[in-house]
């Protein structure tokens, strides 16, 4: 009956999945499917992957790309939870998912752990996931067509920004993989284009304040109520 966060649910699922003695599970978003055969195409790419041993999580392309590099089977990046088999014995090796994240770069602090513990990822261009991260909202440029741009409500944003900048803290040998220029773009497409420019602008503000002072976890004041925004 309560959000408590995608990371306490991941973990939650690991924990089933290990008295049920399953080795491998797959997480999807509720908006993310496949097309046609890709599911099963995906999985024996999964079982021909040499030293799974090494491997912490396996992920696939949710967009659109050159025909030059669809082929490409990248090692080393991060991944999003959506469309991603974990492989359950390394998450128990490095304690799975990161409760104090609650929402937001879960996914992006399970890959850097994977790194800094010396496993890998795996990245299949050759696969793609129907998904979409954030709602999508057409706008017209002055001399320019009209473009769409992801927004996400101020609650959202909160944490998008509070969790990048403690994930910078936390793996600070890993700042390459933490991409500067995804949250940039998320501010601006958010602050320019998404309204509520004073909402949002409190909520960066607050995210920068609690992530100086570790404060994790789910938002819980007055000023999450007064959003009023379900994430």
């Amino acid at each position: 009956g309560n959000n408590e966060g995608i990371a306490k649910r991941l973990n939650q699922a690991i924990e089933i999945c290990e008295k049920e003695d399953v080795s491998y599970l797959l997480t999807m978003d509720q908006d993310s499917s496949f097309n046609n055969n890709d599911l099963k195409v995906y999985k024996n790419y999964v079982k021909n992957e040499i030293k799974h041993e090494s491997i912490s999580m396996f992920g696939i392309r949710y967009y659109t790309i050159d025909d030059e590099t669809k082929n490409q089977t990248i090692y080393d990046k991060i991944l999003i939870t959506s469309g991603s088999i974990i492989n359950l014995k390394v998450a128990k090796s490095i304690n799975g998912f990161d409760e104090n994240l609650f929402i937001d770069g879960v996914d992006t602090e399970f890959c850097l752990k994977s790194f800094k513990n010396g496993f890998k990822t795996v990245f299949y261009q050759q696969i793609y996931l129907r998904h979409n991260l954030g709602d999508e909202k057409n706008i017209t440029i002055p001399f320019l067509k009209k473009r769409t741009r992801k927004i996400h409500n101020p609650l959202r944003l909160y944490y998008i920004v509070r969790n990048y900048l403690y994930l910078r803290k936390q793996y600070r040998n890993l700042h390459s993989k933490i991409n500067l220029p995804d949250l940039i773009n998320e501010l601006k497409n958010c602050l320019f284009y998404g309204g509520q420019k004073i909402e949002y602008l409190r909520a960066i503000l607050m995210a920068i304040k609690d992530a100086n002072r570790s404060q994790l976890g789910k938002l819980n004041n007055k000023y999450a109520f007064k959003l009023n925004n379900r994430i």
